[in-house]
């Protein structure tokens, strides 16, 4: 079946050039048949970055198996070829479909170069830090969270802010019962805990082995001193204990309010 509609719903850069970490995009969009009927199922997705509408350079490609659900697709892009992509300009982006090329090309413009004026140009304080998943964190309590990664910052106080993504993997590889993970963002975990921000992963199949690419983003604005920002996951419904974080970065960049 020939697929030829993508609509971009969402793309946004969570990891920008500030950092000295790969970079990784979460891309959201919807792919029907001619007819207009969403498409089901697995399908092979080749993205790209140009730097034109038509014509001009391939910056960056990657080949991602996604899982389309009512025509819906949610990958994080970068995972396997990091996003070395300078956003200072106009990008667009190129999908390959099952060996079929999309058209036109969808423009990347708007989001990446705000954010990376946001993040890049206006950092203040002590700039920016991260923290990476290691090793493989099991994910198997619906009352303990579970961190997968933190970081420690002095934040300057009024006047700024801290931006906050996690880009990371997940499967369900630690039993068979499939697995329902709850992730957040928190400043200084604890007692007197900030969450920030939070989303459901749901990964099932009694057949094979899963999956799940998950992005989160967040904003804070602390009072000014030392605060750790971390990741955390944990059981969000049971009986689905089996999941595990297989990798992930947490990125913090402290920027003008």
């Amino acid at each position: 079946m020939r697929r030829t509609k993508v609509v971009i719903i969402l793309a946004m850069v969570l990891a920008l050039a500030a950092f000295a970490v790969p970079q990784r995009i979460g891309y959201q969009g919807k792919l029907t048949d001619p007819g207009g009927v969403a498409v089901e199922g697995v399908v092979n997705i080749g993205f790209s970055i140009w730097n034109a509408e038509t014509g001009g350079d391939s910056l960056w490609g990657e080949l991602n198996s996604v899982d389309v659900t009512k025509g819906l697709f949610d990958v994080v892009l970068g995972v396997t070829n990091p996003v070395d992509v300078d956003f200072s300009g106009a990008r667009w982006v190129q999908l390959i479909v099952d060996g079929e090329l999309m058209t036109p090309r969808q423009p990347l413009s708007a989001v990446p170069s705000a954010l990376h004026a946001n993040m890049a140009d206006y950092i203040i304080g002590q700039g920016s830090t991260s923290g990476a998943v290691t090793p493989v964190v099991p994910i198997t309590s619906t009352a303990t969270p579970v961190t997968l990664a933190s970081v420690s910052y002095t934040s300057a106080g009024p006047g700024s802010g801290i931006q906050l993504s996690f880009a990371g993997t997940f499967d369900d590889k630690g039993g068979q019962d499939g697995a329902y993970v709850e992730v957040e963002l928190v400043r200084n975990p604890g007692a007197s805990e900030v969450v920030i921000s939070s989303v459901s992963v749901s990964i099932y199949s009694p057949i094979v082995h899963q999956f799940q690419n998950v992005a989160i983003n967040g904003h804070d604005t602390p009072p000014a001193g030392t605060h750790t920002y971390a990741v955390r996951a944990r059981v969000a419904k049971e009986p689905y204990t089996s999941g595990r974080c297989i990798d992930g970065v947490l990125q913090l960049a402290e920027i003008k309010d």
